[in-house]
């Protein structure tokens, strides 16, 4: 079957019911994301903009394959690369690349505004990563040991935990400084030299003296992961980190990752206070709040296993070589 067999159409009522066949023809109803079985709660999500889907027909109008965007960011502008699932019936065919163009050409959030798609690739082998740097990604982040390795499905290197790249395409231009911690800032010029032009600033204000510190936060439990993106920092800063850390150690979390705004002058003084507990460098966040944001990250109560961490490109290799140096530094500078 030719490429022409298969044609792109957006979910509507008639066909909504589809996207419970293709993934049910993929994963049984194992899927851990429940709403894509129950056509209502789909379209729900699409008319609250937080999800944007195509499907993939084939001549008989039959599903064969599925893929989306959705939002899971502070900012509402960004998108994140979501499910691109074909039915095992058309493995063969030339789907998978019909669905794949629809990331990078944009027809997914076709009429929404946006500042960019982001994706987080596994490193457990890199065919996926290769296919984001073809289509114009760009490297930014490594998250280590963000999910539970036994029970990722295509696991093919045996380990404990997944880490993750972060890549990243931009689509409009940011304003506003970026300020730069002094520990962290040529490294973090460097990752956003690919991307639109930023004006960058010192980050050398001090922590607030009043204020709270603003925060939301999406805590994955089977994966015993936690993400928190700091959009503002207080005077609290350091109570609210240590409280942070208390909790992740009672909730059993293995990778705790901060993203702070690089919007905030005081995000020099605030990575200081997180190096000195433990934290160490992730990456850029391109757009994480509008401006950037900075992945700060720790690894609780278990061993990195760096040798089964494959990476593609020369950034992803430099981020780790990077982020190993950084842990070092901050775990000898903890006396640990």
């Amino acid at each position: 079957m030719s490429e022409s067999s298969f044609r792109l159409v957006p979910i509507d009522e008639a066909n909504a019911g589809l996207v419970g066949e293709v993934f049910r023809a993929a994963y049984g109803d194992a899927f851990p994301v429940k709403y894509v079985y129950r056509p209502e709660a789909v379209l729900e999500e699409i008319r609250h903009n937080r999800l944007a889907a195509l499907l993939a027909v084939d001549e008989d109008n039959r599903a064969a394959g599925y893929v989306s965007v959705f939002k899971s960011s502070p900012n509402p502008r960004l998108w994140e690369a979501g499910n691109m699932v074909v039915v095992p019936a058309y493995k063969q065919t030339d789907v998978s690349m019909l669905l794949a163009a629809a990331y990078t050409d944009g027809t997914l959030f076709a009429g929404n505004a946006s500042d960019g798609l982001f994706g987080e690739v596994v490193c457990c082998h890199y065919f996926t990563q290769v296919s984001g740097i073809k289509a114009g990604q760009v490297d930014c982040a490594l998250e280590l040991d963000q999910l539970d390795g036994p029970s990722f499905k295509d696991n093919r290197t045996g380990s404990a935990r997944v880490s993750c790249v972060l890549n990243f395409k931009e689509y409009s231009r940011p304003t506003g400084p970026v300020y730069l911690p002094p520990v962290y800032g040529d490294f973090l010029s460097r990752l956003a030299q690919p991307l639109q032009p930023r004006t960058f600033a010192p980050a050398t204000a001090p922590l607030p003296q009043d204020g709270l510190t603003r925060h939301e936060d999406r805590y994955y439990e089977a994966a015993q992961t936690w993400k928190v993106a700091v959009s503002e920092i207080g005077a609290d800063w350091a109570r609210f980190t240590a409280k942070l850390l208390a909790e992740a150690k009672r909730r059993g979390v293995v990778s705790l990752q901060l993203t702070l705004n690089a919007g905030c002058p005081a995000i020099g003084a605030a990575v200081e206070e997180l190096r000195a507990s433990g934290f160490f460098f992730g990456g850029l966040a391109p757009r994480w709040f509008g401006s950037d944001g900075l992945l700060m990250q720790q690894v609780l109560g278990v061993e990195t296993e760096y040798e089964h961490i494959r990476l593609y490109s020369p950034t992803a290799k430099e981020l780790l070589a990077f982020i190993r140096a950084d842990r070092a530094s901050v775990t000898a500078g903890a006396g640990n």
